[in-house]
């Protein structure tokens, strides 16, 4: 749980230097550059759950898969717009959705109920 928060924290200062610095990235650019900065967050979280932690940090890869879209569109009114609290509020709003889908899809997975290599 620590790890959304500091994913969405990244997704917050990003939007802050977006806005304060001279350089303007592409929303997709943003998105994966995002989503790589939470590719460390997930591996640490995956290690921490124990001996399953290859399928953890797996699923975590997929989970936030769901949350480019919402990030990519939070990227876009940040291009369009000066704020930061409008993009990241959009960000927020679609991200429960986005949450709703991942959980969905995760949830019959097969490596979900043990590890990876049994299903």
């Amino acid at each position: 749980m620590m790890r959304v928060f500091l994913h969405i924290l990244i997704l917050l200062a990003m939007l802050w230097v977006e806005r304060r610095s001279a350089w303007r990235l592409k929303p997709v650019q943003a998105g994966l550059i995002w989503y790589l900065l939470g590719v460390p967050l997930m591996l640490i979280e995956a290690q921490m759950s124990g001996s399953l932690w290859l399928t953890i940090f797996l699923q975590s890869l997929v989970a936030a898969l769901f949350f480019l879209p919402p990030a990519f569109a939070a990227f876009w009114l940040a291009g369009k717009r000066n704020g930061v609290l409008l993009p990241f509020l959009l960000y927020l709003v679609l991200s429960c959705p986005a949450g709703i889908a991942a959980g969905l899809s995760l949830a019959h997975s097969p490596f979900v109920f043990g590890s990876l290599w049994k299903a």
